[in-house]
């Protein structure tokens, strides 16, 4: 019997061929994109475990002494370190900013080249110069100072390379990060004031992070906190490499059970054709547990290659994926198998297209070799649905449609499964570019400035409020359901010029403004009591929604000047931050934030070449497998049917009309499986962004254009007709003779 297996692999390779295909292509997917994100996420927390990574990092006004630092780290267990930095503005509006390199927290590593052994030397991160054009060996000048690039390096702070923390996109042309001697740092360090905020970094060795914190409220005015689950130059990475991951493991699980149903339909066919053999085997005393097993074998030898050869190409593929990820600079990624990756790919396909197949197979062998011997498992069984629809009455050809489409209807629910997986991941590949494309847009049109300055210096507002507005901005933690969210609470004059938020002037004392973000995102609303959270005090506020601001830039609380002091509990009145329409020339080491918003733009156009090239390769996918299940499942039904359709041509039906009884119908099956796709693809595309965003202070809404619906209808449509012309062949060739062999 076994030779049956070879005769049948020879008798129809196209068929097998595909089954293989998209077996490939499932496990491929999978094992592609979890490999390279697993083998990003690996390495960041190696280098992270390695070289020190912070828990955490704090500025405080004033200076901690080095008796203070002692104090920390041997009676609170916590290791804290200067954590300076410089910014200089080199030509072309390019900005590197200088840290040490000699550091315990947060130890840079050379990814290439040599370290710093002079005070003539810097390291540079590779993101930086490769996009600047860089090499090692190269003389930079920076400030009064030249010095000679001895390598590339990166430290696990700045694994995400932005310039504040609160950037949606790096940019490697305009800004990037340096690594030199304590000389230029000790230099600097006798011309500090001593009221100045200065920013540290902390590790606790053994230490309890509420003893440190005390003992930073008791001595010093601590005036910013950042723990390192919320510093987005840490853990953006691992958000990022989520979204890739759990959408590949979605669509190739999908792909997978629908490759598993294909199957086992053409197992079941094979059965009927041969119920006859079965019938005699059965009666000569073979067992059925022989027959499953040899029924089974053939779709289990085509998972098995499918498995082995889509493992194989997504170990290739994955090293080539790793380049999504290119806004990272992390050490070399050392890709590497794992267990459950092993299991997934090989395992998972293996298990469902047994479960699938041996489920059909027992079923149709369910019978006594009797019955088999008279055809029962290839004879039709009219379901009472099809009775009453055919009282109904109505054109033949639409009758016949309906009557098959009853009849084969396990067939055609797999079709709409093939068709709906494509239709999503069509629509998903639009809404992926066309969302980026809006959020630019609306950056655009609703970002009201040009530049926005946070200063160090409280008092130093005052300097630029003839070309500025002042106004108060301070991070906050947004208490919900027991979780912290990172928003911005901001102070704006009644009468500003920038942000028209009406509301303001009515606010009661704690009302407050959301941004339409911060609602999208946390499904917070107008009426709701809200808790804010202080970390730099310890303490909570409470707030009252009072209105919604059409704005997506970010998570934002919007209250007027005063009210933002009652609301904190301060009775010091202050300015920390300016908003103006031209650049007012700060010092780059005056701000401990900036925005520019024409940088911004520049930043998002460089992501949005990526998922332009993501799009196009989710596209091809999507229209591949469209017409490989379209293709393949309605072989299936023509071959269970090629009897009947040989009947039909005797009777002198030609193959138009034929592909009309049979095939035509079937576009219906498009269009409802694209319409469902619709709001599916749309929360995919929405998870997805929000996977990436979900640490960070932006909200990207997903959005697609008409123009893209038509598009994406029209690639659907693209690869149903091109299927349909090769079913079309097909049904050409089925030979009048099948119709008179000798059947019960």
């Amino acid at each position: 019997m076994n030779k049956r297996i070879l005769r049948d692999l020879k008798a129809n390779v196209i068929k097998n061929a595909s089954f293989v295909f998209m077996i490939m292509l499932s496990v491929m997917v999978i094992v592609g994109f979890n490999r390279s994100m697993d083998g990003y996420a690996q390495t960041a927390r190696g280098f992270y475990a390695s070289n020190n990574v912070e828990d955490g990092q704090f500025s405080v006004l004033g200076v901690i002494t080095r008796s203070q630092e002692n104090y920390i780290r041997d009676e609170l267990g916590t290791l804290t370190e200067r954590n300076d930095s410089i910014d200089y503005e080199l030509e072309e509006n390019r900005v590197i900013r200088l840290l040490r390199a000699n550091r315990e927290i947060n130890e840079p590593i050379v990814t290439r080249g040599k370290p710093v052994s002079s005070d003539a030397e810097m390291l540079i991160d590779e993101k930086f110069a490769d996009a600047n054009g860089y090499e090692i060996g190269d003389r930079v000048e920076i400030g009064r100072h030249i010095y000679t690039v001895s390598g590339f390096g990166i430290s696990p702070d700045y694994v995400y390379t932005i310039r504040n923390m609160s950037d949606v996109l790096n940019s490697p042309k305009t800004f990037g990060v340096g690594y030199v001697s304590d000389y230029l740092f000790d230099r600097v360090e006798t011309e500090k004031i001593y009221n100045e905020v200065n920013s540290y970094s902390y590790k606790l060795a053994e230490g309890n992070f509420d003893y440190l914190f005390d003992y930073l409220r008791e001595n010093f005015e601590l005036v910013d906190l950042v723990k390192v689950e919320d510093n987005s130059r840490i853990n953006t990475i691992f958000d990022d490499v989520g979204g890739p991951k759990k959408m590949s493991m979605v669509m190739g699980g999908l792909l997978i059970f629908i490759v598993s149903f294909i199957i086992s339909i053409s197992t079941a066919n094979g059965i009927k054709r041969e119920s006859q053999v079965i019938g005699i085997l059965l009666a000569q005393g073979f067992d059925k547990k022989e027959l499953v097993r040899h029924y089974l074998t053939l779709p289990m030898i085509l998972t098995a290659i499918g498995s082995a050869v889509g493992y194989a190409a997504g170990v290739l593929i994955s090293a080539p994926l790793i380049n999504i990820q290119t806004e990272y600079n992390v050490p070399a990624i050392q890709l590497k198998d794992s267990a459950y990756l092993m299991l997934i790919g090989l395992g998972t396909p293996l298990i469902i297209a047994f479960l699938t197949a041996n489920v059909t197979i027992s079923r149709f062998l369910n019978k006594t070799p009797l019955s088999l011997l008279r055809g029962a498992a290839s004879s039709v069984t009219v379901s009472n649905v099809e009775k009453r629809f055919n009282r109904l009455g109505g054109p033949f050809f639409f009758r016949f449609r309906v009557k098959n489409l009853l009849r084969e209807k396990s067939g055609f629910i797999v079709l709409f499964s093939g068709v709906f997986l494509s239709a999503v991941l069509l629509n998903m590949a639009f809404y992926i570019r066309d969302s980026a494309n809006h959020y630019i847009t609306t950056l655009q049109n609703q970002l009201p400035y040009q530049y926005m300055y946070i200063l160090k210096d409280f008092n130093a507002t005052s300097d630029f409020e003839k070309k500025a507005e002042k106004t108060v901005i301070k991070n906050m933690k947004l208490l919900i359901a027991g979780d912290e969210k990172s928003v911005l609470l901001q102070g704006l004059a009644v009468d500003g010029r920038y942000y028209a938020i009406d509301a303001l002037e009515r606010l009661d004392d704690r009302q407050v403004v959301i941004s339409t973000a911060l609602r999208k995102k946390f499904g917070v609303d107008i009426g709701d009591e809200l808790a804010l959270f202080d970390q730099t005090k310890g303490e909570e506020y409470a707030i009252q929604v009072a209105d919604v601001f059409d704005y997506d830039v970010g998570q934002i609380i919007f209250t007027s000047y005063s009210n933002f002091f009652k609301i904190t509990e301060n009775p010091a009145r202050y300015y920390n931050a300016l908003l103006a329409d031209e650049d007012l020339g700060v010092n780059e080491n005056d701000a401990s934030a900036y925005v520019d918003k024409t940088g911004a733009m520049e930043s998002i156009d460089a992501l949005l070449d990526m998922l332009r090239v993501m799009s196009s390769l989710i596209i091809s996918v999507a229209v591949l497998i469209l017409i490989i299940v379209v293709y393949t499942l309605m072989q299936l039904i023509l071959e269970r049917e090629k009897i009947n359709i040989s009947m039909i041509k005797l009777f002198g039906y030609r193959d138009n009309e034929i592909n009309a009884l049979y095939t035509r119908g079937n576009i219906m099956n498009v269009l409802t499986a694209f319409a469902l796709s619709l709001p599916v693809s749309r929360l995919a595309a929405q998870k997805f962004y929000d996977g990436i965003f979900y640490n960070m202070q932006q909200y990207l809404e997903a959005y697609i254009e008409k123009s893209s619906l038509i598009m994406s209808f029209a690639a659907a449509l693209a690869g149903y007709f091109a299927s349909m012309l090769i079913i079309k062949r097909s049904v050409g060739k089925i030979p009048f003779s099948e119709a008179i062999k000798n059947r019960e």
